[in-house]
C-alpha cells in the first residue's frame, strides 16, 4: 500500500468521525438534550435509529464512490486506447457499450461493492448484458474483503463518533445541571476602601 493511499484512508476515516460528531452536535442541542435525558427508552431509540442512518449513509457513499471510480478507471482506459482501437472491433462495441450505459454499470459495480464477499457472482441490477460487459472488458466488480472491511470500519468509525460524543455531551451536561452550585460569599471590603 503506497504512502497516499494510507493518508486518504486516514482522512477519510476522519471525515466519518466528523461526520458522526456533526450529527451528535445538532442532537444534543439543549431541547433535544432535556428530552432524551427524561426519556431513556426514547433516548436508546433514538440512538439506534441515527447510527443506523449514519453507518447506512457513510457505507452507502464509501462504495458508491468506489463504484464511480471503477467506471472512471475502465472509462479511462477506453479514452487512451481510442486511437489504437479499429472502429467497428470488439473492442470498439465494448467501448461504446461502456460509455453509453454509465448509470447501469455504476449501479451494478455499487450493488457489487455492498454484498458481503462470495465467491459466485451475482447480477443485480437484472441486466445480463451489463454483467456480461464486465466479463468482456476483463474486471471483477465482486466486493473483497479488504475493502469490504474498510466500507465496514469507515461506518462504525461514524457510528462510535457519534455514540462517544452524544453520550459524552449528556453525561457532561447532566452533571452541570444536577450539580449544585457553590454559594459565593461577597467578599468583605477592605479596610483601606473605607
Amino acid at each position: 500500500m503506497s504512502f497516499l493511499t494510507i493518508v486518504i484512508i486516514l482522512f477519510v476515516f476522519i471525515l466519518a468521525a466528523l461526520l458522526g460528531i456533526w450529527i451528535a452536535l445538532l442532537l444534543m442541542r439543549p431541547s433535544g438534550r432535556k428530552f432524551l435525558l427524561k426519556n431513556a427508552p426514547i433516548q436508546v431509540v433514538t440512538f439506534i435509529l441515527i447510527s443506523l442512518i449514519i453507518f447506512s449513509l457513510i457505507f452507502g457513499a464509501s462504495t458508491l464512490y468506489r463504484a464511480s471510480a471503477y467506471y472512471r478507471v475502465v472509462q479511462d482506459q477506453f479514452n487512451t486506447a481510442e486511437g489504437v482501437i479499429q472502429t467497428g472491433s470488439v473492442l470498439a462495441q465494448y467501448a461504446e457499450a461502456w460509455k453509453n450505459n454509465r448509470s447501469s454499470i455504476t449501479k451494478e459495480i455499487w450493488l457489487q461493492q455492498m454484498m458481503l464477499p462470495t465467491s459466485n457472482s451475482h447480477c443485480f441490477t437484472g441486466d445480463p448484458s451489463i454483467c456480461a460487459l464486465f466479463s468482456n472488458v476483463g474486471i471483477n466488480v465482486t466486493s473483497r474483503w479488504n475493502s469490504y472491511i474498510v466500507f465496514l470500519a469507515l461506518g462504525l468509525t461514524g457510528v462510535l463518533a457519534f455514540l462517544g460524543y452524544s453520550g459524552w455531551i449528556l453525561k457532561l451536561r447532566y452533571e452541570e445541571e444536577n450539580t449544585p452550585e457553590k454559594i459565593l460569599r461577597p467578599r468583605p471590603r477592605s479596610k483601606a476602601r473605607r
